[in-house]
C-alpha cells in the first residue's frame, strides 16, 4: 500500500520543514488533471472561484450540503499552485496552523474500504443468521406468552 501524497498548508515556518517541502514537490509533480481532496481546518470558509469551491469553516456545523472537504478536478499545476497560495496567505494573515490539507485521491484505498466492509459484512451475516434461527421459535413461544397476559 503506498503512503498518500499530501501538502499541509499553514503558516510559512510550518511549509519550510524539509517534510513539508518534500511533500508539496511530489503532491505538485503528480500528472494533471487530477482530482484531489481539499480539506478546510480553519474556522473560516475556504473560496476559490475558480474550481467552484465553497468550504466551511472547520468550526461550523454544515447546511444543506455544506462541507468542509471535498474532491476537486485540478486542471494544471498552476491552478494547485494559485490555490496554495491564497490558501497560505489567508493562514499567514489569520496565524492558522494548519490552515487547509489538500491529499492525492488514492487508488489503492477502495479495495482497503471494501475489505473493511466485507469483514464487517461477514459478522453481520453471521449475526442475523445465528439470531434469525432462535426467532421464529421465540415469536411462536413469545405469542403463547402474549396470550395469557394479554
Amino acid at each position: 500500500m503506498s503512503r498518500t501524497k499530501s501538502v499541509k498548508i499553514g503558516t510559512t515556518t510550518q511549509n519550510a520543514t524539509p517534510d513539508a517541502t518534500a511533500d508539496r514537490d511530489a503532491v505538485e509533480a503528480l500528472s494533471f488533471p487530477r482530482k484531489l481532496r481539499v480539506t478546510n481546518q480553519m474556522p473560516i470558509a475556504l473560496v476559490f472561484a475558480e474550481l467552484g469551491m465553497y468550504l466551511i469553516g472547520n468550526t461550523r456545523v454544515p447546511k444543506d450540503g455544506e462541507k468542509n472537504s471535498d474532491e476537486f478536478k485540478f486542471a494544471n499545476e498552476d491552478q494547485l499552485k494559485r490555490l496554495e497560495a491564497d490558501a497560505e496567505a489567508l493562514a499567514n494573515i489569520h496565524k492558522y496552523n494548519p490552515a487547509v490539507l489538500i491529499e492525492e485521491i488514492s487508488e489503492d484505498a477502495a479495495p482497503a474500504v471494501v475489505e473493511a466492509a466485507t469483514a464487517a459484512g461477514e459478522k453481520q451475516t453471521e449475526d442475523p443468521a445465528q439470531d434469525s434461527a432462535p426467532v421464529p421459535p421465540a415469536n411462536e413461544n413469545t405469542a403463547g406468552a402474549q396470550s395469557p397476559a394479554a
